[in-house]
């Protein structure tokens, strides 16, 4: 049905490591950020009472 329709067999085996690590390395980052932020936001706090 595909092929009758100009549609052609592609490879995309390449993408599917690439994007695991791209995947990766944005669960990383979801992971630190927030808790990144927080330990910034509370040294900043504890600097300005002091």
């Amino acid at each position: 049905m595909f092929s009758d329709a100009g549609f052609t067999d592609v490879t995309v085996s390449w993408l599917e490591g690439y994007f695991g690590t791209v995947a990766f390395q944005l669960e990383q980052m979801h992971r630190q950020l927030p808790r990144a932020r927080t330990l910034t936001l509370r040294r900043r706090v504890g600097s300005a009472a002091a």
